[in-house]
């Protein structure tokens, strides 16, 4: 098995992933987040590959843009679900998404992991939703964590 501080996640299977952050402690996420470089690195990848874990089946009718900023300092990505397909973008000032989704470095890994529920990280106020909130809940629908 691998060690979140020792590998490099372009470099792993989605499922090599998953499995290495369900492995990994919340303390050791958080000491390799604090690296910059990693940080950016891991969240490049898991970005990147969103449009591949695209349900096509629950995002068929989907015309929405989900905002996520994650971490204390946020880093702010645009994914935009439309005819079926994902693509995803660094966020730029004037586009107005159908919904904002802020978290922490973690609990985002962890939501993408199939790790954590979107619906009770709202609940208990981890996941802050601005926007279209019954859209929000079915975020995490859209996307495969196999």
């Amino acid at each position: 098995m691998y060690d979140i501080t020792e590998i490099d996640p372009e470099q792993v299977s989605p499922g090599e992933f998953k499995n290495l952050i369900a492995n990994t402690s919340d303390e050791k996420l958080r000491a390799a987040l604090a690296d910059p470089n990693v940080r950016k690195i891991m969240l490049d990848t898991v970005f990147a590959r969103m449009p591949d874990r695209l349900s096509v089946d629950e995002a068929r009718g989907v015309d929405a843009t989900v905002l996520w900023r994650v971490g204390q300092t946020p880093d702010e990505w645009l994914v935009t679900i439309r005819d079926g397909g994902c693509t995803v973008t660094k966020a730029t000032a004037g586009v107005k998404p159908t919904v904002s989704l802020t978290l922490g470095d973690v609990l985002f890994l962890r939501l993408l992991s199939g790790q954590a529920s979107g619906t009770k990280s709202m609940l208990s106020g981890k996941l802050r939703v601005k926007g279209d909130v019954l859209f929000a809940r079915r975020v995490e629908k859209l996307f495969s964590t196999d």
